[in-house]
């Protein structure tokens, strides 16, 4: 018997001919995974690299973030819309990871300027958080 797991495995350097579906995972045609329909963008290709969805949503959702981490080059919160799936040209999912990215990066910078105490774990982990997404955003304006 396949598991959700598997199915991501078996299917990860296909592209179907037509949408493909195990359980609530659904494979579209140029190779991206979404969890429960083109709502939730799992697992996506971008200039041959593939990004992970992590922003946070149901249980269900999160096993599959899980499961499909392990088979992404980075990861990073999608907003949450359907826009990735209407996006056709490298220029258009470029713009919108970018937008992603600053939308992340912005609310991270707006946190760390509510700590009123520099030398505290939390506030470490924010500059990490920070330095990590501005690193990333960099990358994908390379690519």
């Amino acid at each position: 018997m396949t598991t959700t797991k598997q199915f991501i495995a078996h299917h990860l350097h296909t592209a179907p001919q037509k949408e493909k579906y195990f359980c609530s995972v659904l494979q579209a045609t140029n190779g991206d995974f979404y969890s429960y329909g083109y709502h939730y963008p799992l697992l996506v290709n971008f200039k041959g690299y593939r990004i992970l969805n992590n922003a946070g949503y149901s249980m269900t959702t999160a096993k599959h973030i899980s499961w499909a981490s392990q088979y992404a080059h980075f990861s990073m919160p999608f907003k949450p819309d359907q826009a990735w799936r209407w996006l056709s040209t490298d220029e258009q999912k470029k713009s919108y990871l970018l937008e992603c990215l600053q939308l992340k990066i912005s609310d991270l910078q707006n946190q760390i300027i509510t700590k009123k105490r520099h030398n505290t774990a939390i506030y470490r982990a924010l500059q990490s958080d920070i330095s990590h997404f501005l690193s990333l955003h960099e990358k994908i304006t390379s690519l």
